[in-house]
């Protein structure tokens, strides 16, 4: 049996959850999984280092601290890339696909193979030359259920959840200033996160929710809202979907897999007037809001751990 680390960043974190999402989701007798935080113990990563074959590294930034640190060999490591900041200094737009550079694709052509999260990533890596392996994320439907009821007889709830990193997320200049342009037809409820906050002051924020607490984050909500700039596949809209959520986004990570424009949500230009646009839309058709929400459970179904799990075990099974 091959003995295989997944190495994440956090413990109860995006990608430790995705990790545990594999490990339960593995009916195969070729792998032994085993999960590590690149903030453990020392002691204690190196000793998973040491006796694991392989190693699967979700967020490759991570992975050059355990290889000065603990002696983790790079062409035993597969990575997967989930985000584009790495290499695009903040200028990737839904309207603007900014290439890997070189040195990022000298780079990730040293470790054993490489995924991306979204077909969007898969098709930009190509583009600059190095292949890579498809793997998107995926959501478990039995947590993340759905409540179709509408919350407010002549109101739409709305919602964003994630980092409260407005450069990146547009919560404060599009989010935020269309729900209180648009006061009299929507609430606006946020779960941020901030931890910047949390190194100074010892916590992430007024509103903060614990993961634990996300599923009844998004029954409260008719429509989920994304208006970032870039993602990787955008987790916190497949939760929304599975939650029963009508979606407006932008174009961004995965989000062209996901939605057909009119059909499951908006995807609408990166702006505040295009929000709120797309927020009288669907304030005027609850109809229309109504079947996005059962289309979107259904749809979503596709992406259930149980089901895209399978593309994570097959990179492994062909690379390992």
């Amino acid at each position: 049996m091959t003995r295989v680390a997944l190495l994440v960043d956090n413990r109860g974190w995006a990608y430790d959850t995705k990790a545990n999402a594999l490990i339960d989701n593995y009916k195969g007798n070729r792998f032994k999984f085993e999960i590590v935080g690149y903030k453990d113990d020392p002691n204690f990563i190196s000793e998973v280092f040491a006796r694991n074959d392989y190693y699967l590294c979700f967020g490759f930034q991570n992975f050059k601290k355990c290889e000065k640190r603990h002696g983790a060999i790079r062409k035993n490591t597969l990575a997967s890339v989930a985000s584009h900041a790495s290499w695009d200094h903040g200028e990737t737009q839904p309207t603007n696909q900014v290439l890997p550079d070189k040195n990022t694709i000298r780079y990730l052509s040293s470790f054993k193979s490489i995924s991306t999260v979204s077909k969007r990533l898969q098709k930009l890596f190509k583009q600059a030359g190095l292949n890579t392996y498809y793997t998107p994320n995926g959501v478990p439907t039995t947590q993340f259920t759905p409540v179709y009821e509408f919350k407010h007889s002549n109101k739409l709830v709305v919602g964003y959840a994630g980092r409260d990193r407005d450069v990146k997320k547009g919560n404060k200049t599009f989010i935020e200033p269309a729900a209180k342009q648009l006061s009299k037809k929507v609430d606006l409820k946020l779960a941020l996160c901030d931890f910047r906050k949390e190194k100074s002051i010892g916590h992430r924020g007024e509103l903060y929710h614990d993961y634990k607490d996300m599923p009844q984050f998004y029954k409260d909500l008719d429509v989920y809202i994304c208006m970032s700039r870039e993602e990787g596949s955008c987790r916190s809209v497949l939760e929304a979907m599975a939650s029963g959520c009508a979606i407006i986004s932008t174009d961004c990570g995965a989000i062209n897999e996901l939605i057909v424009h009119g059909k499951n949500g908006l995807i609408v230009d990166r702006n505040k007037s295009a929000l709120v646009a797309g927020l009288v839309t669907l304030h005027r058709n609850r109809e229309l809001v109504n079947d996005m929400k059962h289309q979107n459970r259904e749809f979503v179904k596709n992406f259930d751990w149980s089901v895209v799990s399978s593309y994570w075990y097959k990179w492994m099974e062909e690379t390992i």
